[in-house]
């Protein structure tokens, strides 16, 4: 395999790492992007598919490459159910690099990973559907390469 990002008919696919079927075969774990290359001995006949994903819950909403990173307030805040979060990742390089974007209760427990994708530069806008979470504050923060930046918002049911 050449590239962990494929785009074709304007969808983009990510690759996630290899399922084996087989006496011998390897399974990955899901690939992060920067993983080790791992050798197998391949003693009879196996299968190996290689797992792809689409980002689901997430978009690009401009063709304008932002010049830095950035991090918006969710909007709305207060929020019933479901708010939307936006933020920039500019060109950097030619390189693509992981982003995370992680949301955590008030006593700073990790509760839902909203992304964790290589993304392209580009505005993006997520979905963050809290209906299975109390009333409260909660944190939401992003990592891409040495940018992080973390902001509050408030759930009202």
């Amino acid at each position: 395999m050449t590239s962990r990002i494929v785009i074709n008919g304007g969808t983009t696919y990510y690759f996630r790492g290899w399922s084996g079927a087989g006496n011998g075969s390897y399974t990955s774990p899901d690939s992060t992007g920067i993983d080790s290359v791992v050798s197998i001995f391949i003693t009879a006949p196996i299968v190996e598919t290689a797992r792809w994903t689409t980002t689901v819950g997430i978009i690009n909403i401009s063709s304008v490459i932002p010049s830095t990173y950035d991090l918006f307030q969710n909007y709305p805040n207060p929020f019933n159910p479901v708010t939307k979060i936006k933020f920039d990742i500019p060109q950097s390089n030619g390189q693509i690099k992981n982003t995370k974007l992680v949301i955590y209760d008030a006593l700073g427990k990790e509760i839902l990973t909203i992304v964790n994708e290589r993304l392209a530069p580009g505005s993006y806008e997520a979905d963050f559907n809290a209906g299975d979470f109390p009333s409260g504050l909660y944190f939401y923060r992003i990592v891409s390469g040495e940018f992080s930046k973390i902001k509050k918002m408030i759930l009202v049911k």
